[in-house]
């Protein structure tokens, strides 16, 4: 349970969701996957979805890498989460990027330890004067959850944390 690498940035946000993808993505005939019920985490191979909850958000984003093991729950779930959710992604290259439906694609934001199947966490948190509202039907009601996460929301709706680890 090691921290490798990990990097931060705020992103404006469009059309209720922001891709983490691979670099050198390979097709997938089946798309992206559609989510579980009560689910807002969309994956396929090469990428990873992240639903918000408003149509349009300022956030901010942390990307980490983890040793083997991942990061457990402790000390990096501390604090109140609206929602963490769980999936297993291949990345291609382990390059990745940031894609903005309005703004596109920010290339080469982050790297994994090298090509492979990994385990991402997604986990996120809601500034109090946000109205937390889901997006769409399947989506189960979202909690007003933020006390301990204070930093991390100054000056944006919405904190992501995305973590990876090998499987």
């Amino acid at each position: 349970m090691r921290l490798l690498d990990r990097t931060e940035m705020k992103l404006t946000v469009d059309y209720g969701t922001f891709g983490i993808v691979d670099m050198a993505p390979v097709p997938d005939p089946r798309g992206l996957v559609a989510p579980a019920q009560g689910s807002w985490l969309r994956i396929r191979r090469g990428m990873a979805y992240p639903d918000l909850v408003s149509n349009v958000a300022f956030i901010r984003l942390r990307l980490e890498s983890w040793g083997p093991g991942g990061p457990g729950t402790e000390p990096t779930l501390e604090g109140d989460w609206a929602r963490v959710d769980e999936a297993d992604v291949e990345m291609p290259s382990g390059v990745l990027g940031i894609e903005v439906i309005a703004a596109g694609l920010d290339e080469e934001v982050f790297s994994l330890p090298g090509p492979g199947q990994y385990r991402i966490r997604v986990a996120f948190c809601v500034a109090p004067e946000v109205d937390p509202v889901p997006l769409r039907k399947s989506h189960a009601p979202i909690e007003r959850a933020w006390q301990g996460r204070e930093k991390e929301l100054e000056d944006v709706d919405e904190f992501f944390l995305v973590q990876f680890w090998r499987v």
